[in-house]
């Protein structure tokens, strides 16, 4: 735990504070926590009321500012150290143990118009043997003037140890009088007549481990800036004591 603490008066609702998660000012409640903040929003319309939804607020709504107390800020940082700590453990199994696979997920819309399309992507990964592949129908949001959410199926598949990846085109192919055809084939490349849609790339076993490796490594040093942040900031405002920022209502 860091060895340095403080207490001084609450804030009062007239002040700004810093969050001692995110570092940034916000107003305070009544009691000198941190007012709510940090949420998203989706499909809000000005002007009207019981549209949207919001999600995502930031941990330290409710803490103490640390014009106050480092108290909120400590559990903070020990929090940090943890993620850390976890997120090392991790990393050492991805680089030094070979796993039997990887998942690898996407998704993709399912109009009730592309019926056959769709029939024909599920009978391709049916009919794989060197991969699992699970189906889950769901919905895939969509932007606009007011947020809704289409149909769509979520791929989830397996990729085993050793696996070179795929790289599969989507094909539509018009044959005159018998109708379309929708081809879902290894490898394909453009052919004249024919009309191409984006298709899967499918990552190799070892293109997925060095994601997760990446993605942990980049993860890792996010948190221990982070971290390094929040102990200067405490610092600071253990030496120069203040009362917040003054809230200015418009």
């Amino acid at each position: 735990m860091t060895s340095f603490t403080y207490k001084r008066e609450p804030l009062d609702n007239t002040r700004r504070g810093i969050c001692p998660s995110c570092l940034k000012d916000f107003n305070v409640v009544k009691s000198g926590a941190i007012t709510r903040h940090g949420w998203e929003e989706a499909g809000r319309i000005v002007g009207e009321i019981g549209n949207g939804h919001q999600w995502g607020d930031c941990p330290g709504k409710g803490m103490r500012p640390l014009e106050e107390t480092d108290i909120d800020a400590i559990r903070v940082l020990e929090g940090m150290a943890l993620q850390i700590e976890l997120s090392e453990k991790k990393l050492e199994k991805h680089e030094n143990v070979s796993f039997a696979s990887y998942s690898h997920s996407f998704t993709r819309e399912a109009h009730k118009h592309d019926t056959e399309k769709t029939k024909a992507v599920h009978k391709f990964f049916a009919g794989r043997t060197d991969i699992e592949t699970k189906i889950q129908d769901t919905r895939l949001k969509q932007s606009g003037a007011r947020v809704h959410y289409a149909p769509a199926h979520r791929y989830t598949i397996d990729v085993p140890r050793g696996h070179k990846g795929l790289t599969l085109v989507h094909r539509i192919e018009y044959s005159g009088m018998d109708g379309t055809y929708f081809i879902f084939a290894e490898g394909e490349t453009f052919t004249p007549g024919m009309s191409h849609l984006p298709g899967f790339d499918i990552p190799s076993w070892e293109t997925l481990r060095q994601r997760h490796i990446t993605s942990l490594k980049d993860f890792i040093e996010e948190v221990k800036a982070r971290r390094k942040a929040l102990t200067e900031a405490i610092e600071f405002h253990k030496e120069n004591p203040s009362r917040g920022i003054e809230h200015v209502r418009r």
